[in-house]
């Protein structure tokens, strides 16, 4: 049972594009424009250069665009299409940048991963570098992924250099202004909120939470030494106890780095073909969801038909 909470009617063709819901908010990408989709109509958002990724604030207020073959980065203000600040990976090489934005105390943050550089903590109203994680060094870790989880936590999904398999951690999302080797920290110490796998995905699950799906391929013939290595399925995090409180045994057709969420009953996920996948968390029992575009921080969903966006809750 889904219960419908918005339908906006637009003119703009949106049923194949890629897609990012926030708090009722549909933004897709087409070429060098953002599409924004909302109670106030449709509008659109310029970039200088064809957008390949773009990632949105859990409220739906601000809009990160990764494009120039992830060369370059913006980040703009949704409701008034104001650009407010442009990052610049490097120029000469092709998907040198991943990026990702939050709202942390107030105060809204971009951060920059240059490949094999370190990861900048911008303060976007004044444009200053408030700290830095480390990624290379003692280790060589590549970031595919950054997101928030909450107003406090921060999930970085990546891979270690020549590694076939991913790993995603959650940390404090400022904690690099007071310690940069919180990366290398968050990958190698105990205790940490870390999961691994050949797929794996991250998001939130309400405050202080987080949610994983992970598959690490174990072959069955070969158990290891603790059974949670070899676990495939949904883990539920407590972030500030960073221990795992809830697993559920799962095996979608889940790509790494798809989206993710999960509530007190259920945890959603984002398939290859872009529908989404309902797993209820005391049962296991899978509902499959027809759909364009998940919000992982609200447990909506959207879907388009004939010139109409649905939203709807999950």
């Amino acid at each position: 049972m889904t219960d419908v909470i918005e339908e906006y009617t637009t003119k703009a063709d949106v049923g194949q594009a890629a897609a990012v819901l926030r708090a009722g908010r549909l933004i897709c990408r087409q070429e060098r424009s953002l599409i924004v989709i909302d109670h106030n109509g449709t509008r659109r958002i310029g970039a200088d250069w064809e957008i390949d990724a773009h990632e949105v604030t859990p409220d739906g207020e601000y809009v990160l665009g990764l494009g120039d073959n992830s060369k370059m980065a913006a980040i703009w203000e949704v409701r008034t299409t104001r650009r407010l600040l442009q990052f610049s990976g490097d120029p000469e090489h092709r998907q040198s940048l991943r990026a990702g934005l939050g709202v942390f105390s107030g105060d809204l943050y971009g951060f920059f991963y240059a490949r094999n550089k370190h990861v900048s903590v911008i303060n976007v109203a004044d444009g200053t570098e408030r700290g830095w994680m480390a990624t290379t060094g003692m280790f060589w870790f590549h970031i595919s992924r950054i997101l928030p989880l909450d107003d406090r936590w921060l999930a970085i999904q990546g891979y270690h250099d020549g590694e076939a398999r991913d790993a995603a951690v959650a940390i404090p999302a400022l904690g690099a202004s007071r310690d940069p080797m919180i990366l290398y920290s968050a990958l190698y110490e105990k205790p940490s909120v870390k999961e691994w796998g050949y797929r794996v995905a991250v998001g939130p699950a309400g405050p202080g939470h987080a949610v994983f799906f992970r598959d690490p391929e174990w072959e069955d013939e070969e158990p290891p030494g603790d059974p949670t290595e070899a676990f495939r399925g949904i883990v539920i995090w407590d972030l500030n106890l960073m221990r795992a409180v809830r697993r559920v045994e799962y095996d979608g057709e889940v790509e790494s780095g798809a989206a993710i969420g999960a509530n007190g009953t259920s945890a959603a996920l984002t398939l290859k073909d872009g529908n989404i996948e309902r797993v209820f968390l005391e049962t296991g029992r899978v509902q499959r969801v027809e759909a364009i575009a998940l919000d992982p921080y609200h447990m909506q969903a959207a879907r388009v038909e004939n010139g109409t966006v649905t939203i709807f809750s999950l």
